[in-house]
């Protein structure tokens, strides 16, 4: 989230309306924009997507939202999808 700035200077030198990002200025938006990549990122190292969803709750979230608990276990079960995927993949088995 720190070069959103970079982007809206980039869109601006080329006369590129950029109101996509404007909507991500608020804080309760960023912050739940790094609960879904925390809880992802948790869910793919240890392939425990509750476990993600967990933590993100334990440990970040200062109080809790439906609609991020749920942006977060779909980004968390996705993230556990692949990363199982590649594991399989990396292993030679043929079955997903």
């Amino acid at each position: 989230m720190a070069h959103l700035p970079s982007f809206d200077k980039f869109f601006k030198q080329k006369n590129i309306e950029s109101n996509w990002f404007l909507k991500f200025r608020n804080d309760r938006m960023k912050r739940d924009i790094i609960s879904c990549g925390l809880a992802a990122g948790v869910s793919a190292g240890f392939l425990s997507p509750i476990g993600g969803i967990m933590f993100v709750i334990e440990e970040f979230q200062t109080f809790w939202s439906l609609q991020m608990t749920i942006s977060a276990f779909i980004c968390s079960l996705f993230a556990g999808f692949v990363m199982s995927t590649c594991l399989s993949l990396q292993e030679g088995e043929s079955e997903i």
